[in-house]
């Protein structure tokens, strides 16, 4: 079993030094640690010193100097399309207002199946639609890392108590 030594993002692999993938869903590539497989049977073992979020295209260098690839493996998703672009950027605010995790693509959204979320996206001008799909959801504005699931808030100054502004805004 072979050692991970370094990550690659996905902009920084040499594809010509790739000798197998590993296929995964979107929990074990935020939570990845431990042994993994690759589609032609290489073992491999993963213990990064930090939490470290992979995404499909990433890949991983092993001891040897070999690069396993990460793929994003097909999972159950919901597909909310919509009439305009507007209503579409609407329902992405919504979500992410409710910290859903969503996948953006150019003309379609992409989200874990739940049926209340998926009432309130047909209230609001979308379609639902039941797809299989690798799952590669954004990871919000607060991040770290090239594209982690997790953020903190930071709406106030160090040290400084939130006052209100008394700047006035003008009327439309």
């Amino acid at each position: 079993m072979l050692r991970v030594t370094k990550l690659l993002r996905g902009h920084e692999v040499d594809a010509t030094r790739v000798v197998d993938v590993v296929v995964l869903n979107h929990e074990r590539r935020h939570h990845c640690h431990g042994i993994l497989l690759g589609t032609k049977g290489t073992q491999l073992f993963v213990e990064f010193a930090e939490p470290t979020p992979l995404r499909g295209g990433d890949a991983l260098v092993l001891e040897s100097g070999d690069i396993v690839e990460v793929a994003a493996e097909n999972e159950a998703l919901t597909e909310v399309r919509a009439a305009h672009l507007t209503t579409l950027a609407r329902i992405a605010w919504v979500l992410g207002d409710r910290h859903v995790p969503v996948q953006i693509l150019s003309d379609r959204l992409r989200l874990r199946p739940d049926a209340a979320l998926e009432a309130l996206l047909r209230d609001l001008g979308g379609n639902a639609e039941a797809v299989v799909a690798p799952f590669d959801p954004e990871g919000g504005a607060y991040r770290s890392d090239d594209r982690a699931d997790h953020h903190h808030h930071h709406h106030e100054p160090p040290g400084e108590p939130f006052a209100p502004s008394d700047a006035t805004f003008p009327s439309r």
